[in-house]
């Protein structure tokens, strides 16, 4: 969180990224490493990759595709979204 307050990004990621290594299960984590990809670095892509990565381990759980619909929605990429939306 410190390295994300003080825009150092890469070092952000690489935090977010071993946390999750360490703790595969924790949505706040993965929340956490999405929001950054797509609201300070704006980059959707990477943010939906985080989404795609928490879905397949925990893929009976709506937050991951709930929040995936979410960047479909804003791409209008609507059939994607619905999909995720129905999986929620």
């Amino acid at each position: 969180m410190l390295y994300r307050r003080q825009k150092n990004y890469p070092k952000a990621i690489a935090d977010f990224e071993t946390a999750i290594k360490l703790n595969p299960n924790s949505l706040s984590t993965y929340n956490s490493l999405a929001w950054l990809y797509k609201y300070s670095i704006r980059d959707s892509k990477k943010a939906m990759s985080v989404w795609t990565r928490y879905i397949k381990i925990k893929k009976y759980q709506s937050a991951g595709y709930q929040r995936r619909a979410e960047i479909y929605q804003s791409q209008k990429q609507w059939h994607k979204a619905i999909a995720d939306w129905k999986s929620a």
